[in-house]
């Protein structure tokens, strides 16, 4: 079983009120850390109406406190919905009113869904009062520092053989406990064992005066023993009274694995076990002790029991659910790519653009013309017209046109090609370059070879005479 997390009412931060109408009482027996808090509605006030409210996170809240008269009128809202009459629980333990009486169930709020919760109770007529409420917490809880309480019948304290469950409405007198339950023993050496994740630990049970002697020990973590002794034999012995919810122990501890040991010496009653959650504190987790220190488990639920065939199935039909839609979303995938390309191929046409080649270096023939000092030389023949293609993106090489030489003296000449490069955004006709006389130099070369002219002498004239003598100009 998980434990409920109890909100005593002497702990205002964990709740609020509005109102003056609310009072506390301490010092008060049989009540939880001996505290009750009290609605007084005979002060009436039309600007401040009494209220209690408080946000949580779980479900099954429950109120505890003194038993519930007739006259005692509440209403509360859930989760800001609209004002509805509380069903207070008037008729339980109808034997019991007496005000020093504690622990009544007085009213429940059950069904309510694993989600934030937010409760506000009106106090409408009578003397309202409550001593703590529990809630069942959930993943989403907060545990640290809270105060969670485990009834005597849960399956996390584990007894001895010796001990005995009962019903508290079952035994002689006036008892109330918590949920109606208490676990006894009269032999000695009988033990109760609890081992927990927390930072504190409270044991409560109900005494019933009776003849002899009560004596128990607690320990925590095998340290020193804390011996409790209400009764030592000099009391007069009363069968029909008992103390209900009283605190036999309780130790703060440092935050993290522990083991309650419960030694009876003599007849013993417990009601429930409350310790205070730290951060490795997780719902239905325990240690288990192991010698002398203890190792953490976790007790079993739903969560990790073994796997069935239903989940097995269950486990299979999500993987092939899964597979079906990875593969239709590959599918679409390849679909749309494709789609794609025929899109942008019907929008820029079907034909392939092919870059143009680079241009293919062509030289023209070398031709060598030898013409006679007394018949001019044949001119060349022209050279074939290219065929013009104004579509085509190859370039047009045209030859380039002979250099005429003069006629009466023969020579020698080479011909290089030129070449026409067409325009980059539309063709054009091409030009035939206009021919260029061959260097001074080269052609006066081959004139002198073959044709040497006589050299003649020429005389230079008269020199330069000397300047007129001038003494000045000497030093004598």
């Amino acid at each position: 079983m998980s434990p409920s997390i109890l909100v005593d009412d002497a702990d205002p931060a964990r709740f609020s009120t509005v109102g003056f109408q609310w009072s506390t009482t301490t010092n008060s027996d049989s009540f939880f850390n001996r505290t009750v808090t009290v609605c007084h509605t005979e002060y009436r006030n039309t600007s401040t109406v009494p209220k209690l409210g408080f946000n949580f996170y779980g479900s099954d809240l429950h109120f505890y406190g003194p038993p519930v008269t007739n006259d005692i009128f509440v209403n509360y809202t859930i989760d800001r919905s609209s004002v509805r009459p509380a069903n207070l629980n008037k008729n339980a333990n109808s034997a019991l009113k007496v005000p020093r009486h504690t622990g009544v169930n007085i009213w429940n709020l059950t069904g309510l869904d694993q989600q934030y919760h937010r409760v506000d109770i009106f106090p409408v007529n009578g003397l309202f009062s409550f001593d703590y409420f529990t809630y069942t917490p959930n993943r989403l809880s907060n545990l640290v520092g809270h105060n969670l309480l485990l009834d005597d019948n849960d399956s996390l304290l584990q007894y001895s053989s010796e001990w005995t469950k009962t019903n508290a409405d079952s035994l002689q007198g006036a008892v109330v406990a918590h949920q109606n339950t208490l676990s006894g023993t009269n032999k000695t050496g009988s033990t109760m064992r609890f081992n927990f994740v927390g930072a504190a630990v409270s044991v409560y049970g109900a005494l019933n005066q009776q003849e002899g002697r009560l004596s128990v020990s607690f320990s925590v973590d095998n340290g020193t023993a804390t011996s409790f002794r209400p009764f030592d034999g000099t009391q007069t012995p009363n069968s029909s009274l008992w103390k209900p919810n009283e605190r036999f122990f309780h130790q703060d501890l440092a935050p993290g694995n522990h083991t309650l040991l419960v030694t009876l010496q003599d007849m013993l009653w417990l009601d429930s076990v409350v310790y205070e959650g730290s951060s490795g504190t997780k719902l239905n987790s325990t240690t288990t002790s192991t010698g002398g220190g203890t190792t953490p488990t976790t007790t079993s639920s739903s969560s990790n029991k073994p796997f069935n065939s239903a989940t097995i199935g269950g486990i299979i039909a999500a993987v092939v659910v899964l597979a079906v839609i990875g593969f239709c979303f590959r599918c679409w995938r390849r679909f749309a790519r494709n789609y794609s390309k025929e899109d942008e191929s019907s929008q820029y046409g079907n034909t392939t653009f092919v870059p143009p080649r680079a241009p293919t270096p062509q030289l023209g023939p070398v031709i060598y013309l030898v013409s006679s000092p007394h018949s001019p030389a044949p001119a060349p023949p022209p050279p074939p017209p290219m065929p013009y293609n104004p579509w085509s993106f190859e370039q047009q090489v045209y030859p380039a046109m002979p250099v005429p030489h003069p006629p009466s003296q023969p020579h020698i000449s080479r011909e290089e090609p030129t070449f026409w490069q067409p325009s980059s955004t539309t063709p054009r006709q091409p030009q035939i370059p206009t021919p260029v006389n061959p260097p001074a130099s080269h052609t006066q070369d081959l004139d002198d070879n073959l044709n040497p002219a006589p050299r003649r002498s020429q005389d230079a004239g008269p020199a330069d005479l000397p300047p007129a003598y001038e003494p000045r100009l000497y030093i004598s």
